[in-house]
């Protein structure tokens, strides 16, 4: 990865497969009613994304697609992703989210997604406190605020970026 480059995010596209799982690469941890695989026949940008398929209880919580990212303390980033949502129906979709590791206390959001969509962009804003220099980046599916019915669908994930303002 380039260091003069504001891009800190390392394989945002998903095109270095397979994900290593460690160091600073995507992390994915095994949820059950959560599938998480490259998809090599849908993709934004490139030759492939990352597709998430639900089959799961309304009730699930879900950040088990994360990655640790070297940020300069107080700066200011733009998150963003490009997703596309088939036959996802819940009143919590997906987000991208940054955090603080150690408190879990949310930096920066993106709006979500669900339904059925083609490509569409997700972006928010993030504000890094002084003294870190380590923050997560996360994928996310709330728990629904009320009753639901069961949760499915897939959503594709693609170009994720955080972009250092000047």
């Amino acid at each position: 990865q380039d260091t003069t480059s504001p891009e800190v995010v390392w394989n945002g596209g998903f095109e270095i497969a397979p994900l290593l799982g460690w160091g600073l690469d995507w992390q994915i941890q095994r949820v059950w009613g959560v599938d998480v695989q490259i998809d090599s026949s849908q993709a934004n940008s490139g030759r492939q994304s990352l597709r998430l398929a639900f089959n799961s209880f309304p009730t699930l919580d879900f950040a088990g697609v994360f990655q640790d990212v070297v940020v300069d303390p107080g700066g200011r980033y733009t998150l963003r992703a490009r997703a596309r949502a088939s036959d996802s129906v819940t009143r919590s979709g997906l987000k991208l989210e940054v955090i603080e590791s150690a408190t879990g206390a949310v930096l920066g959001q993106t709006g979500s997604i669900d339904g059925t969509t083609e490509w569409m962009s997700l972006e928010g804003r993030v504000r890094v406190p002084p003294e870190l220099s380590l923050v997560r980046l996360r994928l996310r599916r709330e728990q629904a605020p009320g009753p639901e019915r069961h949760l499915g669908g897939k959503v594709g994930i693609d170009s994720v970026g955080l972009t250092r303002e000047p």
